[in-house]
């Protein structure tokens, strides 16, 4: 390996820390990434390998590549790689972070994002300013579910909670509680439906949707999926806060009470 191909994996130690916009760089057109390409061609000119989106940033380029199994027997995987804009350039996968701990993120699509909002959880008797929140959650995931029981209700008044449901395919019951949860008629419905399904609710095991609502509920879950792609969430739950960043340290939602050690 040449020193121009040189690969260092950048460790996320500072995964914990609640991450800000950190993004300020210049959108990267997939012209330009074919430039980096011809740089980097053992690395990068692999037909396995399509360009997501990227960023030009100050001294470096951030990037954001898909990797498709060229098999086709597993999804497709997102990953991040930074090239620096040296003389003789170096890429690094992985994260990478500012002096303020804070890590370099490529921008969301406000839009995909949004149309992956199954419904929102709010309290409408809260007449005080409120903030958006956008929690991706699994109902059959004993972490959401336990999220979702310890979660501060005081608290959560002061937030609109749009839920991107993302049911994970080992999960084998995630998409019967969510069939019975869509077929609400109405979104404070559904919203009820999905605290009382993580709550234990049997409901769902005596639902069958017609093949209308379940038409209906999995293009709900295809518009998810895309939106948690987008947001970049590798499992559930995640919280991502107005601007659409990753909220890792999520606790100020929950109640006061929780053992230290559980945080």
């Amino acid at each position: 390996m040449t020193k121009k191909t040189k690969i260092l994996a950048i460790s996320g130690i500072l995964g914990l820390a609640t991450a800000t916009a950190a993004f300020a760089g210049n959108t990267m057109t997939e012209k330009e990434f074919k430039v980096v390409q011809d740089k980097f061609p053992k690395l990068l000119k692999n037909p396995s390998i399509e360009f997501s989106k990227g960023v030009n940033e100050n001294g470096f380029k951030h990037i954001e590549l898909i990797a498709k199994d060229p098999r086709g027997q597993r999804p497709s995987q997102k990953f991040e790689i930074f090239i620096t804009d040296s003389k003789e350039p170096v890429a690094f996968i992985g994260k990478a972070f500012n002096t303020n701990g804070e890590p370099y993120l490529l921008p969301v699509d406000s839009e995909i994002v949004k149309k992956g909002v199954a419904f929102t959880i709010s309290d409408p008797t809260y007449k005080g300013k409120k903030e958006d929140l956008y929690l991706v959650t699994d109902p059959q995931c004993p972490y959401c579910q336990r999220f979702e029981e310890n979660m501060d209700k005081e608290i959560a008044k002061k937030y609109n909670i749009h839920v991107i449901p993302m049911p994970l395919s080992f999960h084998d019951q995630a998409k019967p509680m969510l069939y019975w949860v869509l077929s609400a008629k109405t979104k404070a419905e559904q919203a009820d439906r999905m605290e009382k399904v993580m709550k234990g609710d049997m409901s769902y095991k005596k639902f069958s949707p017609t093949p209308e609502q379940k038409a209906t509920a999995d293009k709900v879950f295809e518009d998810a999926n895309n939106a948690a792609s987008e947001l970049g969430a590798q499992g559930t739950p995640m919280v991502f806060d107005k601007d659409m960043k990753p909220i890792e340290n999520y606790f100020f939602l929950m109640k006061q009470v929780i053992p230290a050690q559980t945080r």
